[in-house]
């Protein structure tokens, strides 16, 4: 069980702190130069694989399980997770052009969910040749529960203290508080709390 970094760029900066290289397997590699990492103290994860491009940023906070997370971001690709957030298992999270992916502090994030800011191919308008699909950043605020097989588009943002019910589509603004599920996702009750523990 080892935190292992591989660094086939330069000018990378890499902190992460005692605590999780004790607790855990994951490989980081570092394809680009100028990308700057840090795992806070009290990390753990369990098989993840980390790839990042030139001139990207990982923030993860304290106290987070991060588990098998799978991260793929090419080049100016942002992640920030807060602290005491759980990833269950399996997660992944792809930026393939410049975006980024937010998360709050404690969340709980289920197995075999997708966050992902583009569509990695291109839609045109077929005279003008002008892209129509551009990414879009993905926000996750504090205290959100997301349900397995969930998958978060670009341009979501999901409200305070929301949850996402098992295998949605997430494109659009969630609102604080609410229950929504679908493909897409849409409210199905206001109003709502969860919490880690049954009652």
């Amino acid at each position: 069980m080892t935190i292992r970094v591989v660094d086939e760029g330069s000018n990378n900066d890499v902190q992460i702190h005692p605590t999780v290289e004790k607790s855990g397997d994951a490989l980081i590699t570092l394809k680009g130069s100028d990308t700057y990492v840090r795992i806070d103290e009290n990390c753990t994860f369990s098989g993840a694989m980390i790839t990042l491009g030139d001139s990207c940023i990982l923030e993860m906070g304290p106290n987070c399980s991060l588990a098998a997370l799978e991260v793929l971001a090419s080049a100016n690709g942002s992640i920030f997770v807060g602290a005491q957030t759980n990833f269950t298992w399996h997660t992944r999270l792809y930026i393939h052009e410049p975006s980024r992916i937010s998360i709050g502090s404690n969340c709980l994030i289920a197995s075999d969910t997708l966050f992902m800011t583009s569509d990695m191919h291109s839609i045109l308008d077929r005279t003008t040749r002008v892209r129509l699909n551009p990414a879009q950043d993905i926000f996750v605020d504090d205290n959100v529960w997301i349900a397995y097989q969930a998958k978060i588009l670009k341009g979501a943002h999901i409200g305070k203290g929301s949850i996402i019910g098992l295998g949605s589509i997430v494109t659009t603004k969630i609102p604080p508080h609410t229950l929504a599920a679908g493909q897409p996702a849409k409210v199905i009750k206001e109003d709502v709390a969860w919490d880690f523990n049954l009652r």
